[in-house]
């Protein structure tokens, strides 16, 4: 599952979630999981902490307004050693 995924359907994410951890949720569970958690509601959660500064605007590719090319190329470079794994390496916006 991938962050972008969880933000276009995020009832969807929860259910999937579930489902790989064997629980079932009603589908009103589901959607007071995603209320509770969504991320304007974690954000608040999080304002008075001091990693507050760790949670910034929720958007898909917001990444490209904080690191530079050589930043994200090094990033690249570091995830390749992921490669062959369940992981993604790289994620196209």
């Amino acid at each position: 599952m991938k962050y972008e995924d969880a933000r276009e359907n995020f009832p969807d994410a929860i259910r999937k979630l579930a489902d790989f951890i064997n629980t079932h949720l009603t589908e009103d569970q589901v959607q007071d999981i995603a209320k509770s958690v969504n991320f304007d509601a974690m954000k608040k959660r999080f304002e008075s902490l001091p990693t507050s500064k760790l949670v910034r605007k929720g958007q898909v590719g917001d990444w490209k307004n904080w690191l530079t090319e050589e930043q994200s190329a090094e990033l690249d470079r570091r995830s390749e050693r992921l490669k062959g794994t369940l992981f993604e390496t790289r994620c196209e916006l």
